[in-house]
């Protein structure tokens, strides 16, 4: 049972005797739940020399936090979405049984509730999306 209690303005401002409402809630209401949407669709991973030049000036521009050595050798770049993603910017996941993430090997997240995921297979990645 919820019960709601009246405070005064001055207990609410400083807190005293305030107990949020969420504290009264069953369990079961607050339990996050994680969507992942994903076509499995290998994509292959493209590497900087392989960009024509109006796509590489593109793709340099977006990712000009990176030194020109970095870009043109280090770097596998995949397009989702219309939005191109480097491979160095992904988390690893933690494969623990608990996890949501299980069978992913990588996550970069967009905000706090969702982001992108990715399946490394050989030379090509299956692109994922997650979110609670």
């Amino acid at each position: 049972m919820i019960t709601a209690c009246r405070f005064s303005p001055q207990a609410y401002q400083f807190g005293e005797g305030f107990f949020p409402l969420c504290c009264q809630l069953p369990a079961l209401l607050l339990v996050n739940v994680m969507n992942i949407k994903t076509n499995n669709q290998p994509r292959r991973l493209l590497f900087a020399c392989e960009f024509s030049g109006a796509e590489r000036a593109k793709l340099r521009q977006q990712f000009d936090w990176m030194s020109d050595e970095e870009f043109d050798s280090d770097c596998s770049f995949f397009r989702y979405k219309g939005y191109y993603y480097n491979l160095a910017d992904f988390m690893r996941v933690d494969v623990s049984a608990g996890s949501p993430f299980v069978g992913w090997h990588g996550y970069s997240s967009d905000s706090y509730f969702s982001g992108v995921l990715i399946k490394l297979c050989g030379e090509d990645v299956i692109v994922g999306r997650y979110y609670s």
